[in-house]
């Protein structure tokens, strides 16, 4: 799978405490994917919204065990039913059945802008409370494809000249204007979409922090000078 190539790949979890050898989602530079019993779901980050962990009703079971329960009752009050142990073996099986899909079941949730796909879990990873609410924080920048960088200003001339700037590689990126601004620099703002596999994602091993980075060469038509001024 493309996505997960090295340039591509940003994080992973694992759903269920009991199985984290196997179903895991994915978080890519171009789309969330889940991966559950042995099938892969695709969900493209520009139709993303949310990611989020929880317990819904199985109201199709609550509807059964609803209807079960008082069926049993009217079938044994009117000697439709053989004997009291079946019927208390059939009331039995409602009311566990009716328990059962009112109690519900915890489900990975991935809200799109015209759709709801819903993942059951057995018991939910640890990892997963942190990872839901960090991968909502950069859906959107990550969406954006827009990036801000500190050119040196000693190449300026060269890089209006070519039209395109030349990153060295690790060049560091941020979603946000750094501030402050580095001194002999000027600020950019770039949109990297067409260039995705010349932009690196790394989380910081300490805080977490998603970290960019850029190489390569980028038309300055993709570049936006920033004024320094104010940020």
């Amino acid at each position: 799978m493309d996505s997960q190539s090295k340039e591509f790949l940003i994080a992973e979890c694992p759903l269920n405490a009991d199985d984290a050898a196997a179903d895991k989602v994915y978080l890519s530079a171009v789309a969330i994917w889940v991966f559950v019993k042995s099938k892969s779901y695709s969900f493209p980050l520009n139709s993303l919204k949310s990611l989020s962990v929880e317990v819904r009703k199985k109201m199709g079971w609550v509807f059964v065990g609803s209807i079960l329960i008082p069926l049993t009752t009217v079938a044994y009050m009117t000697h439709n039913l053989g004997g009291g142990i079946t019927a208390l073996m059939i009331m039995t099986a409602g009311i566990l059945v009716f328990y059962y899909g009112w109690v519900g079941q915890p489900m990975l949730i991935i809200n799109g802008e015209n759709y709801e796909r819903r993942f059951p879990l057995s018991t939910p990873h640890h990892a997963l409370k942190k990872f839901i609410p960090w991968t909502n924080r950069h859906v959107e920048p990550l969406k954006k494809k827009t990036v801000f960088l500190e050119y040196p200003i000693q190449f300026w001339a060269q890089a209006q000249q070519e039209q395109a700037i030349m990153l060295p590689p690790q060049s560091p990126l941020h979603f946000r204007p750094p501030h402050p601004s580095a001194p002999e620099s000027i600020l950019l703002k770039l949109n990297y979409t067409g260039f995705d596999e010349q932009i690196t994602f790394i989380i910081d091993d300490n805080n977490q922090q998603l970290q960019l980075f850029g190489q390569g060469v980028f038309p300055l038509t993709h570049c936006q000078t920033i004024n320094k001024t104010g940020f």
